[in-house]
């Protein structure tokens, strides 16, 4: 009598407990779970509407990665657009867009970088926000970073999105030092005919994507830098690699 009275108490104990498929929504996650990364990114305000004059990269799977995006600080920023046709235009806060030549954008360079010099380092603190066109040539960035250059600015930094209203600042400067581990990124070709070159390995042909975020997934130590050749491309090819190398851990950007 009392066996039988214990196994009904046990069917009765298991008819009550939560089947093993259901999920309780109170109980932690698991440690092994997929994070998104990009969900803690704060988004760059974008007072100047860069993004929306200008279709700037995309870099969701970039930003899903390891990389943090870069703010501005409280020195005086001064927004430049390059469009589809490699056309420049600048904007400084409290002003209207303003179209540039070359030579009128390199003045202006000169010209707000005198807003926040150091005399004694010879070089000024202000600083640029780009955005560049997907489609417009990597060189029109380039050329950007040259006339920085010469104003003696380095603080660069490129508007991307990370999603859909999203923008996210990728921090480009152009420091003198350059660490012990880093990588060079060299793209060439067009079409099908593209050939990536990271380390000792290449992507090639339709594919160079997909061969490029392999091969960054065998890099065995995470480098510092990364630069990234690709000065007879455009930015749309500069976006696919970011987004294929986003595995590779770097903390630094380069365009070369």
């Amino acid at each position: 009598m009392r066996t039988a009275i214990a196994l009904l108490i046990g069917l009765c104990l298991g008819a009550c407990s939560p089947s093993p498929s259901g999920t309780d929504a109170s109980a932690p996650q698991s440690a092994s779970a997929p994070r998104r990364h990009d969900s803690a990114h704060t988004a760059w305000p974008d007072d100047s509407g860069v993004a929306a004059r200008v279709e700037v990269p995309r870099l969701e799977t970039f930003w899903g990665g390891r990389f943090s995006p870069a703010q501005t600080s409280a020195e005086p920023v001064l927004a430049v657009c390059v469009d589809a046709q490699g056309k420049y235009a600048t904007r400084s806060k409290g002003e209207d867009w303003a179209t540039r030549t070359d030579t009128d954008l390199l003045h202006t360079l000169r010209l707000f970088a005198e807003e926040s010099y150091d005399l004694d380092a010879q070089l000024s603190h202000c600083q640029v926000v780009l955005g560049v066109h997907r489609n417009a040539a990597m060189s029109a960035a380039l050329g950007v970073q040259e006339m920085m250059v010469q104003a003696r600015m380095t603080r660069l930094f490129l508007v991307t999105l990370a999603r859909p209203s999203v923008p996210l600042l990728l921090d480009i400067s152009m420091r003198s030092e350059k660490p012990q581990r880093s990588l060079l990124l060299t793209i060439t070709g067009s079409g099908e005919n593209i050939k990536a070159r990271l380390g000792g390995e290449m992507a090639e042909g339709a594919k160079w994507a997909a061969e490029l975020a392999a091969i960054a997934a065998r890099v065995p130590m995470a480098p510092e830098l990364l630069e990234i050749s690709a000065s007879s491309l455009t930015m749309l090819e500069v976006e696919t690699a970011l987004n294929a190398c986003a595995s590779l851990g770097m903390t630094r950007i380069r365009l070369v």
